[in-house]
């Protein structure tokens, strides 16, 4: 799970009383900066108006339910199970790998823009192919459940 540091520091006549902090995991239970998201909706239509970010807010398609991230980290996540059967079946491949941190994000339920595809993989070239036959497959497999 992400995690940013928060750090909280207490001063007295210029002089540090006291140090707290630690790690906080992200997620969407965390509280929404006020003054950050009315700034949001104030600049939102105008970055969706510039011709330059305008393709980004088109509808690509709808989800039914949420493409979740939740687990990529110890196991599978819905995202990341979707993505990779559509690049296994795109390539006409029995496998494809990537790392579970090439997902930044769920999408979720309903109309999804080309920006939720992108916020949650902001990748638009592979970093890595590597074809092979099923015999190769095969014996990496075999090597991975002997390490």
């Amino acid at each position: 799970m992400p995690t940013f540091s928060q750090l909280e520091l207490d001063f007295s006549s210029g002089v540090s009383t006291n140090v707290n902090g630690g790690l906080v995991q992200m997620s969407n239970d965390l509280p929404e900066d006020a003054d950050i998201a009315q700034k949001v909706v104030q600049m939102q239509p105008q970055l969706e108006a510039d011709p330059q970010y305008a393709d980004r807010f088109q509808p690509i398609g709808e989800a039914a339910i949420e493409l979740s991230t939740e687990g990529q980290f110890v196991d599978e996540s819905l995202l990341g199970n979707l993505v990779m059967d559509i690049l296994r079946s795109a390539a006409q491949s029995h496998m494809a790998i990537s790392t579970s941190s090439s997902f930044r994000r769920q999408i979720s339920p309903g109309t999804i823009l080309y920006e939720d595809l992108h916020a949650a993989m902001p990748y638009t070239k592979p970093h890595f192919r590597l074809w092979h036959d099923g015999e190769t497959s095969a014996r990496a497999s075999k090597l991975q459940c002997l390490l």
